[in-house]
């Protein structure tokens, strides 16, 4: 349901921040099993060989090709982002005051350009979804270091209409590109992973920067309910 992976370039992505009055009513979130990533990702954008022309770019295009299906493949067997983001956004939001509730393996379909989530049984409290569309170590244009990378949609939907509650996209780490209405998050600490050799002698050393970016994003998303017994101001957004 949520959207595709913003890449390097310019983009524009539409926030709609939480209802005071809408928000304020909420006591159960239904949250839904966190979607992706499809692969992690490694990748090196100011390599040395680009700067040889189309043969240089060729060259780097086919060795990262390679680099990502084993690095996807090495991450995979130490770590599962979906599931630590769902475990670490249940407690986060929890901690808030909110009672929540998962629907395992259930997602809304498309209907008339809405979410339609009448096949899933929410007893009317609002669904949030969250999509982790990138996850991996990207090194920047200029850069000599890989940093974490993480691109996260969080939607929350009325379950019973439909509508658009809330929505904001996270970046966090490697900023790629200019996009209005993403929000950036610097990364925790600075990388110590200058080759992609790196990258992969140390495993739970990548995992764990994975790790924080996930904990970061976290406390963003579930920092935009307001505590149990408190309101936030007119216009207050993520």
């Amino acid at each position: 349901m949520l959207g595709a992976p913003l890449l390097a370039g310019c983009f524009s992505v539409t926030q709609k921040s939480h209802d005071p009055e809408t928000v304020a009513s909420i006591q159960r979130i239904v949250l839904l099993d966190v979607v992706g990533p499809q692969q992690y990702r490694v990748s090196n954008i100011g390599s040395a060989s680009s700067a040889f022309g189309l043969v240089g770019a060729l060259a780097e295009v086919a060795t990262e090709g390679g680099r990502a299906q084993a690095f996807d493949a090495t991450i995979r067997q130490q770590f599962d982002a979906s599931a630590y983001m769902r475990a670490q956004l249940t407690k986060a939001v929890e901690a808030r005051g909110y009672e929540v509730a998962s629907l395992p393996g259930q997602h809304p379909t498309v209907k008339d350009g809405k979410a339609d989530y009448s096949a899933l049984e929410t007893n009317g409290d609002p669904i949030l979804e969250i999509a982790l569309v990138q996850a991996g170590y990207v090194s920047e244009q200029f850069s000599t270091k890989y940093d974490p990378h993480l691109q996260v949609f969080a939607r929350l939907g009325a379950s019973e209409t439909g509508e658009l509650l809330y929505f904001q996209a996270y970046n966090y780490g490697a900023k790629l590109g200019s996009t209005t209405g993403i929000k950036y998050l610097p990364p925790i600490s600075k990388s110590k992973f200058g080759t992609y050799s790196d990258l992969t002698d140390d495993i739970a050393a990548t995992v764990s920067g994975l790790r924080s970016g996930i904990d970061v994003i976290t406390e963003e998303i579930a920092g935009t309910f307001p505590a149990r017994g408190s309101r936030p101001a007119e216009g207050q957004g993520p």
